[in-house]
């Protein structure tokens, strides 16, 4: 069996399970507060946009194509002052130009919610797997560029859209973002890597980063109806839409974790803090080692190096 389909299947039996809501009171908002969120355009990031627009907070969506007609549409439904830049994580010229760009703001939050599953291998320009490139590098470069330009608030939230996936990762310095040749069946091996660094990055940074500069929180939303599997072959999607659509979570329901992570004053000076929905557990072992995070976090930076030449 094909393992995206394997990995619908286990969806399914966890869509079926219940997950309470995490509550927030009605003063627990976002009123006067920036948010940057990566591919809020659609599915999940979306409902994330929403939800933290509804709060009151001014968002700022990274999308590919800042003149996407989501924003006008984010302002009617929320109320909220919406605006959209441009970031495209496998473009290496990208989260600098964007950090260049936010040089007169200070963000509150920044929500790392874009993502991929490239059914089979595929190179970025770079040469990087793609999976990687983007959800794991280009979301490193991004935040290592805020973080050294000064650009988050103090007391700020990093929230990283992870997967449970990444307890199937593996961590191998040596081959971290080479573009090998695999298949269908091998796919979510390598997402789950792609991921799994992520997280090993996010983690080095709340180690790095005193919690009352920047809170760092990592989440696996759960099945959600939405297009991560648009790379799919026809055959397969027409098998999944329905099935999704009636059996996973829709995207602003399964914003609600992500929304209590970036709004509950409870989580005021907490760090390294990882929620499967509304489940709070620890991640897997490689992501809480304090040498895996040095060498991991290096190795992203050092591989950023000569990729800008």
């Amino acid at each position: 069996m094909p393992s995206p389909l394997a990995a619908t299947l286990a969806g399914i039996r966890e869509a079926l399970s219940s997950a309470p809501p995490q509550p927030l009171g009605p003063d627990e908002r976002l009123d006067g507060r920036t948010v940057l969120i990566t591919g809020g355009n659609r599915g999940l990031g979306r409902g994330i946009a929403a939800r933290l627009g509804e709060r009151g907070a001014t968002l700022i969506l990274a999308l590919r194509d800042p003149d996407d007609p989501v924003v006008d549409a984010l302002r009617a439904e929320t109320g909220a002052e919406v605006r959209a830049v441009r970031l495209d994580l496998e473009d290496l010229s990208s989260p600098p130009a964007l950090v260049d760009a936010l040089a007169t703001t200070r963000l509150d939050r920044v929500v790392l919610n874009a993502g991929m599953v490239s059914l089979g291998a595929q190179r970025s320009p770079a040469g990087l797997d793609r999976m990687f490139h983007v959800n794991c590098l280009g979301h490193a470069q991004l935040v290592e560029g805020l973080l050294a330009a000064g650009r988050f608030a103090q007391g700020a939230r990093l929230v990283v859209v992870s997967s449970e996936a990444h307890r199937s990762g593996t961590i191998d310095l040596s081959r971290l973002g080479v573009a090998g040749d695999y298949g269908v069946s091998e796919t979510m091996d390598h997402y789950g890597t792609s991921k799994l660094a992520l997280t090993v990055w996010a983690w080095a940074l709340s180690s790095a980063v005193p919690a009352d500069q920047l809170g760092v929180f990592a989440l696996c939303p759960g099945a959600v109806d939405s297009d991560i599997a648009r790379q799919a072959p026809g055959w397969l999607r027409v098998l999944l839409k329905p099935v999704m659509r009636g059996f996973f979570a829709a995207p602003r329901e399964a914003a609600l974790p992500v929304a209590w992570l970036a709004s509950s004053r409870s989580l005021d000076g907490v760090t390294g803090h990882y929620q499967h929905r509304t489940t709070v557990k620890p991640p897997a072992d490689p992501v809480l080692d304090p040498d895996t995070q040095r060498a991991v976090r290096g190795a992203l930076l050092d591989l950023l190096g000569p990729l800008r030449g």
